[in-house]
């Protein structure tokens, strides 16, 4: 030992410290750096070399039970450990990274709407997908959209049906109701008038749009109860203008016209609206 203790004898005594080289040894690395002569003692790194494209490092082999290891473990790419008095060598080993695990997306359906006069979005976004093409619109019509699974390191996209190519989604836009609704008014004329000269009423002394039809409107005179009478009564198809003949008598007469509007692009045609008025003559 470099320190030693006696009992001092009675005479003069003379001592010489001798050394001695540390021993080295050496270490291989194979499929990695770090490999050379060490010391006894000696903290020594080691690191795997990057792997292939599409492997792994897996585990160091070997010597690996004749270290302990300071920093890492044999399933680390990179070890530490202090030099024994001995020869080592170690090998990084690799491993196929496995396939990612299949993630089944559902696929996005296309909606059927009705017209609100307002953007609305026919295909809804998801998890694991993108989508393209039309996703939203106002109009009246019929769209497509394209939904196309996302690229991912650590999941294989998968529809649910088992296929990965984009997918077209359908939706449609439908015409809305035409909202056209009416009811009856009573109307007046004066005899005096009517004796003199034909009469004319427009459509809203006689009927009240409570609310306003979407496209042209059309009309029809359908009965006037007392039907002797209905010579005397005319409507304009398209302005809804009720003509009265010169020589009506005084009294009430209910009219029956028939009212529908044609719709739109973005509306159905109405049915038909039936009002029954009442056009007094007195």
């Amino acid at each position: 030992t470099s320190t030693a203790s006696f009992t001092m004898p009675a005479e003069a005594l003379t001592f010489t410290a001798t050394y001695e080289d540390i021993p080295s040894y050496s270490v291989t690395v194979n499929n990695g750096d770090g490999g050379g002569d060490y010391t006894v003692g000696k903290n020594v790194t080691i690191t795997a070399a990057a792997p292939e494209e599409g492997k792994r490092f897996k585990e160091w082999t070997g010597d690996v039970d004749k270290v302990t290891f300071t920093e890492g473990s044999k399933t680390t790419s990179t070890v530490s450990f202090t030099m024994p008095e001995e020869a080592l060598s170690f090998e990084a080993t690799y491993e196929d990274i496995p396939a990612p695990e299949p993630v089944k997306i559902t696929i996005p359906t296309g909606k059927t709407m009705t017209y609100n006069g307002r953007s609305q979005t026919g295909v809804k976004a998801g998890t694991g997908y993108t989508l393209s093409g039309t996703v939203s619109a106002t109009k009246v019509g019929s769209y497509t959209a394209t939904a196309t699974l996302k690229a991912n390191a650590n999941y294989n996209y998968e529809w649910k049906d088992g296929t990965t190519e984009p997918k077209t989604i359908k939706w449609k836009i439908n015409k809305a109701a035409n909202p056209l609704a009416v009811k009856a008014k009573k109307a007046s004329i004066k005899y005096a008038k009517v004796k003199k000269k034909a009469q004319t009423l427009a459509i809203t002394k006689v009927v009240t749009f409570t609310k306003k039809g979407q496209g042209t409107i059309s009309y029809q005179l359908v009965s006037v109860k007392k039907a002797k009478f209905k010579k005397f009564f005319k409507i304009n198809a398209k302005t809804g203008k009720i003509s009265i003949k010169k020589g009506l008598k005084k009294g009430s007469y209910k009219v029956k016209v028939k009212i529908k509007a044609a719709g739109t692009k973005n509306y159905k045609a109405s049915g038909v609206k039936l009002v029954t008025s009442t056009i007094t003559v007195k």
